[in-house]
């Protein structure tokens, strides 16, 4: 610190308290106090005692220079004011250099110290800087800060300044004398700090807030600290946030910290730092949590009738006073007499004696303190191993009952707590053990290891700690561990999940990145040992390293650049892919894993399944410049964990058991490494196992593609996936398409020659029946359709053929996709075959709507009718599937499955416009054949009837064609049995509307002998007039029209 600044601080009598002050004995003798701060000394006035007792807690914060010196330039902000002034340099560019605002700094400060003294200014300007200088314009502004008093004599001096027209002093810059502006704001200062709680005692669990009062500039800013570390609410774990707060006058702000739930590790010193650009200011506040009690206690105990139980009930944290009550098992306090009785440990807890006990019975042993009561609970379990089945004493494990659990201390160098072990009754009078569970025996070590990242969760930012260190940590404490006990691992589990959501929260991914390997290392050692024995802590665990995946395939992609990352933790393989959206990107983006045609990974695909992931209609304006990302997790021998066999309902059969073939797989997507279960694109995954099943001794398998939604809920799904290209026994491969990411494996079952055809008649017969129905049906209309249109080709017969042939086709595709269970390609074909059924009909209207509007002037407009509406219709489909690039080797899916998709959109508008149009035609050509009729009355020519009777036919089969397409799709998305049933009876009447509307009671009589008749009779009983006749103008001859 210079001598001048020293001179200043002591001419303004400044104070300052700091972190830690410790006053140096060694004291000069100019009335000073050494104050030693760390890596400075900063030589201070020295204040009046009650002023330093005052403002203890009251101190300016440091700021490190280049220097590494601390450098503190405080006033009594509380009577301060800081000034802005603005002048305009006369000629700018005379004195404009790298060092200008060096050069106009001293130079305005030396006019202030040189006018000051004669006017007995009571605070001279202090701390001035140059805040911008304008080259082109001159302009020059400063600041500096003043008492409030001073304003006038402030004031008078800015304008003496710009009266004499220059700086003084060697090389005089010149001074525009019409150019000044002043005006003043009030300095920082922090006033106080209050705490809603008392601060001595602050409940566990509970809210407490902490105000922070200080006026100042508008820009003054607000940060909190704890114990000197900054408070980040962003990556705090928990609810922890901060609001600032205006009053009534602009010059006065608040700022509120809000914890919601107290933790014991916020006990400590919160500070308060209030800063503008030149100044900081802090208060500092001590706050003590509260802990709730922790009381242990063994969770049971095993005894004989008559004997006498000891039950010691400890309290962990004895530095804290508590009340103790014991309770019995109807939640009643326990009555005191000579065979029941307790006494309190000093700060230690409680005991309870119970002597001569007959019967078993349930206490619980309940304390109390300023923060709330926690309870534990023991059952003293009363055993009469003449009457009741047990288990023997094994080892450290008493003799316990059967169902009943035994309890012991935790081993040597664990927690303190209980490890438990039960008890089961296998068969009558057959009892056996089960693993221990040492879960509540953490490692010693554990707590002090991860303390200080548990404060990091909590939002109190160290710099110093990180993932990384402390998993390294934790792995090469934890490598010491001689012998790992089942459960043991499992409060491990716990922190690794803690830090995922820290990281995952805080968005630190290459924290994630270099955390990795010991994040691997440490669940290979749980897993290796068998330290995980909760089936449910396993589905954390799973879930966690999906978890982790998809953040480090995020960082991956973005850093890195790399697209493809494979890892493997014990019996858990997982790989992962992603692609970052562009302007050129595909609309479907697909990620293939374990491809056994890759050689690169040709060894560690031979043991996993195949995997193909598909996110179809990607909106690429939506997610442009985000990354998509695909983890695949395989679980291998994790058997132990999962039941092997399953129980699904069936709506007629009951539940139905089936057991798990393969490994279970897991497909999770996320966007920027970030899980979103909603409001993605389509999402088709293919999988292709190795299902090498054994011959059974009777009947066959049946086997099934089943999903689940998550690990924690694994109710099968059986209906959701397809079996893709048929199965037989003879083949080690199931290939599955399923419309979304989740849970996948393969079930099967072994059913019986007897059940097997049951199943097949009342499943695939009752579709075939009604397929084959509605086929022989179409095929025999067709036939004598197109003899007759060789005899007598007219439009009418055309379209009439046209439309037989389509569901024909139709017809055979169904019998295809039932038979192979493939319904993708099969959508894109019935797209096609239903839009030409209906065009069929809509050109059947318009052309006999164009008979009866007559255009003389187009004599030949039935064929360009029919091309138009059916040719049009179907390029326009097949156009838009070629466009999203359907036909590509990528996955195709029934397109009723295609959410938020643009082609099922236009496809659908196309459907509806095509209806709309039919209908539009039917309500005029309708009224006007009615018209005619009336007009007519008796003498209504055959023809107008004739007319009237092809509509209301080609009304009839539209609405059977409308029924059979969306019946289909409700057997295809449902397979139940109602929609088997109603599938099949559309197909068979619709074929049999057919057979009936266009053969059997057409317009004219059939005449099966005229259809071998190789030349046409020279008179047709049609009128000349009507549609199928020779003169009509809709003959696909053409026949020139008279003008009327």
């Amino acid at each position: 610190m210079t001598r001048d600044r020293l001179n200043a601080l002591q001419k303004s009598r400044v104070f300052a308290c700091i972190y830690s002050l410790r006053f140096d004995n060694n004291v000069p003798s100019d009335n000073t106090v050494v104050l030693m701060v760390s890596r400075a000394v900063c030589i201070l006035p020295a204040p009046p005692p009650p002023v330093l007792y005052a403002t203890e807690t009251q101190y300016v914060c440091g700021v490190a220079n280049d220097d590494n010196n601390i450098i503190f330039s405080a006033v009594e902000f509380q009577h301060s004011v800081r000034y802005h002034a603005a002048i305009k340099l006369l000629n700018i560019s005379a004195v404009f250099n790298e060092k200008i605002n060096e050069f106009l700094q001293q130079k305005i400060s030396k006019y202030f110290r040189k006018h000051s003294k004669p006017l007995l200014v009571s605070h001279e300007p202090y701390d001035l800087r140059i805040t911008s200088i304008l080259p082109k314009t001159g302009d020059v502004h400063f600041e500096f800060y003043s008492r409030k008093s001073d304003q006038k004599i402030v004031q008078d001096l800015l304008n003496h300044m710009i009266a004499n027209g220059s700086l003084p002093g060697p090389g005089p810059v010149p001074l525009v004398k019409t150019s000044l502006s002043f005006q003043q704001e009030p300095a920082l200062w922090l006033s106080k700090m209050d705490v809603n709680k008392n601060q001595d005692s602050i409940p566990e669990g509970e809210q407490f807030i902490i105000a922070c009062f200080a006026q100042g500039p508008p820009d003054m800013q607000f940060r909190w600290f704890k114990d000197g570390n900054p408070i980040n609410t962003s990556i705090s774990t928990r609810n922890i946030w901060t609001k600032i707060k205006k009053n009534e006058k602009n010059e006065y702000r608040s700022s509120i910290l809000v914890v919601e739930h107290a933790d014991i590790l916020d006990s400590g010193k919160f500070t308060c730092q209030v800063s503008d650009h030149s100044y900081q200011q802090c208060q500092s506040v001590a706050l003590t949590v509260l802990p709730l009690p922790e009381v242990i206690m063994k969770p049971s105990v095993t005894v004989k009738p008559g004997d006498n139980v000891t039950i010691m009930c400890f309290l962990k944290n004895e530095f804290t006073k508590f009340g103790n009550t014991w309770l019995d098992s109807d939640m009643h306090l326990v009555k005191m007499d000579k065979n029941v009785y307790w006494e309190d440990l000093h700060r230690g807890g409680s005991v309870l004696y119970v002597k001569n006990i007959t019967s078993s019975v349930e206490y619980r042993c309940e304390a109390s303190n300023w923060a709330g009561r926690r309870n534990a609970t023991i059952f003293v379990e009363v055993l009469d191993t003449n009457v009741t089945a047990y288990c023997p004493a094994d080892g450290v494990w008493p003799l316990t009952g059967a169902g009943k659990s035994a309890s012991v201390e935790c081993p040597k160098n664990r927690s303190t707590g209980y490890a438990s072990r039960t008890c089961v009754l296998t068969a009558s009078n057959v009892t056996e053990w089960l693993t221990a569970d040492y879960a509540r025996c953490a490692p010693d070590d554990l707590s002090k290891i991860t303390m200080n990242f548990r404060k990091k969760t909590l939002g109190y930012d160290r710099i110093n700690v990180t993932a990384a260190k402390t998993l390294n940590s934790l792995f090469n404490n934890l490598q010491g561990t001689t012998k790992w006990y089942p459960g043991e691992g499992e409060p491990v589990i716990d922190f690794l999940m803690s830090v995922t959501a820290f990281l995952q929260t805080s968005y630190d991914l290459a924290d994630l990145d270099q955390a990795s390997v010991g994040f691997d290392n440490i669940l290979t050692m749980l897993l290796k040992n068998d330290s995980v024995v909760n089936d449910k802590k396993i589905v954390q665990l799973l879930e966690m390293i999906e978890t982790w995946t998809l953040l480090k395939a995020f960082y991956l992609i973005v850093n890195n650049g790399t697209k493809q990352y494979d890892n493997r933790i014990e019996n858990v393989y997982v790989t992962a892919a992603s692609e970052i959206v562009k302007t050129y990107s595909h609309k479907n983006i697909t990620h293939r894993f374990y491809d056994k045609q890759n050689a690169t990974v040709l060894k560690l695909s031979q043991q996993q399944p195949k995997v193909i992931v598909s996110l179809c209609d990607v909106q690429i304006d939506k997610w442009i410049n985000k990354s998509f990302n695909v983890g695949v997790t395989t679980f291998r021998n994790l058997s132990e964990f999962f039941p092997k066999k399953y129980f699904i309902s069936k709506s007629k059969d009951g539940e139905i058991e089936y057991s798990v073939m393969t490994p279970l797989v897991s497909v999770s997507v996320a966007l920027d490494g970030r899980r979103i279960r909603k409001n993605w694109p389509t999402i088709v995954t293919e999988l292709e196992f190795d299902t090498e099943l054994p011959r059974p001794v009777k009947g066959t398998w049946n086997v099934t593609c089943a999903t689940a939604s998550r690990l924690t809920n694994l109710q099968w799904d059986v209906n959701a996936c397809r079996v893709a290209d048929g199965w037989s026994s003879s083949s080690n491969v199931t290939r599955c398409r399923c419309p979304s990411a989740g849970l996948f494996a393969v079930l099967a079952r072994i059913v019986h020659q007897d059940e097997e055809g049951q199943n097949v008649l009342t499943q695939d017969v009752i579709v075939i029946f009604g397929c084959a129905c509605c086929l022989v049906q179409s095929v025999l209309s067709l036939i004598l359709l197109v003899a007759q249109w060789i005899r007598h080709p007219t439009c009418i017969l055309y379209l009439k053929v046209q439309l037989c042939l389509a569901i024909v086709v139709q017809m055979c595709m169904f019998l295809y996709a039932a038979k192979n269970n493939d319904y993708g390609y099969f959508s894109l074909y019935l797209q096609i075959v239903t839009i030409v059924e209906i065009t069929s009909h809509l050109s059947q209207l318009l052309i006999v709507y164009t008979e009866i509007i007559s255009f003389p002037q187009f004599s030949n407009i039935k064929l360009p009718i029919i091309g138009v509406a059916t040719a049009a219709p179907v390029l326009f489909v097949l156009g838009i599937m070629l466009s999203l690039n359907i036909v590509d080797g990528k996955p195709i899916r029934p397109w009723w499955s295609w959410e938020n998709s643009t082609f099922i959109y236009i496809y659908f508008i196309l459907f509806a416009l095509l209806m709309i149009m039919y209908l539009s035609v039917l309500t005029i050509t309708i009224p006007k054949l009615k018209f005619i009729k009336q007009k007519l009355q008796r003498n209504t020519p055959v023809n107008v009837k004739k007319r009237m009777g092809l509509i209301i036919r080609s009304v009839t089969i539209l609405l059977m064609v409308i029924i059979t397409t969306v019946s289909s799709i409700l057997h295809i998305m449902y397979k139940e049995d109602f929609s088997k049933y109603i599938f099949s009876s559309s197909c068979a009447v619709k074929g049999f509307v057919v057979l009936y509307c266009y053969i059997l009671h057409s317009e004219e009589p059939f005449n099966l002998r005229n259809v071998y008749r190789l030349k046409p009779s020279p008179r047709q009983s049609f009128d000349d007039n009507h549609s199928d006749s020779d003169g009509s103008p809709l003959n696909c001859k053409h026949m020139p029209v008279k003008n009327q």
